[in-house]
């Protein structure tokens, strides 16, 4: 046997012999142990063979249905090696218990049986005090015992370099693939980056025309002034006959024309120019924009579709603060409130983290309770999950409902009807409160976070644990939603994302 850290044990036991079936397989003979992974078959002795349609078992409860794994059982706990294949410290597993001191799951194991050749050696013993001196016979099974040993030797050094040689190919297999997942993965960042340049362009080409028209429409009533000023200085005053006199004309006129000049200053450019309708007999009124005011009440009211960090403010009473806006995924507008991808952010933290959020808004995060809490507070939001697990399969789960209730009710969850590919794991947390490692107000009778290891809505305790520890297994702990593959699968990806309705 051999585990995932690559440690290596045997264990050897000198006779080995098997019942029929209707004797039910028992294991009616089992020698003397050698080795040096421990014991741990000496309390299966002579026990019954338990599958899952047939418990054979010494204890009250089914070994097998419990733990998956067919064995000559005795209490469950000493040694399976036909369980489940995984890496985990936990009885469902392919483990023997005495190699370790624990039930931490098997990389490689094989069992394998010899016919018996020649006497043993207090067989060779017994004859010589019985006849006084050693037979031919004897001397010959002696020595074929101690070639047999040699050959044994051999045959467990064949058997390591064996094993070494599949774990290299194992490794070159996993590196290749890794290799062909990072090039697609590079590919795909490729193609996106490509696609957001052409967008960024098309989007500067559109604000540069709509720039030059207006710098085209101020020139043009630029030009109008000029000829009003000079129809102004050809025109002779019919009724007024002071204003003729020199110095006050000159005055009253350049007055005028600087007047006219100060409008046409260079335009301060604006999302939505104004067009000015001009002619040469008119007065033309100055062109001016006001941009649209920031920070803005939600990602839906930022006009542009690139998505980043913008700066939001929920009402008057609270100050305003970051989030990043996804505008691309299904059709923008969406306020990201939690984000993990790489598992480089610890997210096993207390209620004050939690409340307050903590991680890089452009990296691994979570926006935190008391925002999650003003926000939906104020207006009726949506909520969508995203995932993928280490196979790269996506899945999502929309709900048409979400909110938060304030710190002081626990932030109790409101969730509404679901629709999506992922499978509805968050039906069974509607109306839980929040939990966190020192904060309990799940409905178990202990803390939730000690099996799960995050913090969440739990209930008793969770079908859906996306804030669980970042690990490719599948145990209670893990970054999981159950309903997307049935098991509590450890995922790669998730994101939390409202939008107001």
């Amino acid at each position: 046997m051999k585990d995932f850290r690559g440690n290596y044990g045997y264990a050897r036991y000198d006779g080995f012999e098997i019942g029929n079936e209707s004797e039910q397989y028992y294991l009616k003979t089992l020698g003397a142990y050698s080795g040096t992974a421990g014991d741990c078959m000496a309390y299966n002795r002579r026990m019954e063979l338990s599958t899952r349609g047939r418990d054979n078992d010494a204890v009250d409860e089914h070994c097998v249905e419990k733990y998956e794994g067919t064995w000559w059982h005795m209490n469950c706990y000493d040694a399976s090696l036909n369980g489940p294949y995984v890496n985990a410290d936990q009885p469902k597993s392919i483990f023997w218990y005495l190699f370790q001191r624990n039930y931490q799951g098997m990389r490689f194991t094989r069992m394998m049986i010899r016919l018996c050749i020649g006497e043993t050696k207090d067989s060779i013993d017994n004859t010589e005090a019985a006849q006084g001196s050693p037979s031919d016979e004897c001397i010959f099974a002696f020595g074929m015992e101690m070639v047999l040993k040699k050959l044994d030797k051999i045959d467990h050094k064949l058997l390591e370099l064996q094993f070494e040689l599949l774990e290299q190919r194992e490794e070159m297999a996993r590196l290749e693939a890794s290799h062909e997942r990072k090039s697609a993965d590079l590919l795909r960042e490729i193609h996106r980056l490509e696609d957001r340049l052409e967008k960024d362009i098309g989007r500067n080409m559109s604000v540069l025309q709509s720039h030059s028209q207006l710098i085209l429409q101020q020139q043009a009533a630029c030009a109008n002034h000029e000829k009003l000023r000079e129809k102004l200085f050809n025109s002779k005053p019919k009724d007024n006959q002071g204003l003729m006199q020199s110095q006050d004309g000159v005055k009253f006129f350049n007055s005028c024309y600087e007047s006219r000049l100060r409008d046409c200053v260079t335009p301060t450019v604006s999302e939505s120019p104004q067009e000015s309708n001009s002619t040469s007999t008119t007065t033309i009124a100055p062109t001016t924009t006001k941009p649209k005011s920031a920070p803005y009440t939600s990602c839906k009211d930022v006009p542009l579709k690139s998505s980043g960090v913008y700066l939001l403010s929920i009402n008057n009473e609270t100050a305003p603060f970051k989030v990043f806006c996804e505008q691309e995924r299904f059709d923008g507008g969406w306020i990201v409130v939690q984000h993990r991808f790489d598992g480089s952010v610890d997210f096993n933290l207390n209620w004050a983290e939690y409340r307050d959020g903590f991680g890089d808004l452009n990296k691994e995060f979570w926006l935190g309770l008391e925002k999650m809490h003003q926000i939906t507070a104020a207006r009726r939001h949506e909520i969508i999950f995203e995932m993928m697990d280490f196979m790269n399969n996506y899945a999502y789960a929309r709900y048409d409902a979400f909110e938060i209730a304030s710190e002081s009710e626990q932030y109790r969850l409101t969730i509404g009807n679901y629709s999506g590919t992922a499978g509805d794991s968050m039906a069974y947390h509607k109306d839980m409160k929040f939990s966190t490692k020192d904060r309990d107000n799940d409905m178990y009778t202990y803390n939730c976070n000690e099996n799960c290891k995050g913090a969440w809505w739990y209930n008793n305790c969770c079908n859906s644990n996306l804030n669980g520890l970042y690990k490719n297994a599948e145990y209670w702990y893990s970054m999981f939603w159950y309903a997307f593959s049935k098991r509590r699968l450890g995922l790669s990806f998730s994101r939390m994302m409202i939008r107001e309705l």
